[in-house]
């Protein structure tokens, strides 16, 4: 039984005795369960998380060194879920400047409100959207790379973000870039992806 991460191990943190129903619903109580190695179930929102939450969630984040891989499946109101893989190691940032030329700062959060969504949260270097990425309208087609952290990459220049006309609260509409060439036949059929946080000047 534990209330707090502190209740636990070193490599364990405080997972909630009671799945969520609502996103107001919380729980007092939990176990302490053991950080996500290869191949575990994991929650994108926070298995990326660079320290070990001292907090009551809902998931363990990964083991330092792991990374939680979207599987393109969401889970209400919790978020998307993946698996621990160690073939993404992502590094940390704080902005774009920390980062190579061709990536960005994604958020290790997903926001599950609107009043999230203007927060400042440590993120990790993440490539710009190539063809067949996820992506979100807001943000794939900026013309130039944002500096702070954000929700999500934009395209790689030469490509865009087409709307498939599904939405994520409180994110907005999300898709895959395309070649702007593509004809609409030709495009491939929409997965809901990995997403993370908007930069708070947008």
């Amino acid at each position: 039984m534990c209330n707090l991460a502190t209740d636990c191990h070193d490599n364990e943190c405080c997972v909630s005795n009671v799945r969520p129903i609502g996103k107001r619903q919380t729980s007092f109580h939990g176990h302490c369960i053991p950080l996500g190695k290869v191949g575990d179930g994991c929650l994108v929102r926070n298995g990326n998380a660079t320290s070990r939450p001292t907090e009551l969630v809902f998931a363990c984040p990964c083991t330092p060194g792991l990374y939680c891989h979207g599987d393109h499946h969401y889970d209400i109101p919790l978020g998307e879920i993946g698996i621990t893989d160690a073939a993404a190691t992502n590094k940390g940032c704080n902005s774009a400047t920390e980062c190579l030329d061709n990536e960005c700062c994604v958020s290790i959060y997903q926001p599950l409100g609107r009043r999230q969504l203007h927060g400042h949260y440590s993120g990790h270097c993440v490539p710009m959207g190539m063809d067949g990425d996820g992506c979100l309208v807001r943000t794939g087609n900026a013309t130039t790379r944002p500096l702070d952290v954000v929700l999500s990459c934009p395209c790689t220049p030469g490509l865009y973000c087409h709307g498939d006309h599904l939405y994520v609260v409180p994110l907005g509409e999300q898709v895959f870039p395309e070649s702007p060439t593509m004809e609409s036949s030709m495009r491939i059929p929409v997965k809901k992806t990995n997403l993370a946080f908007e930069s708070a000047s947008n």
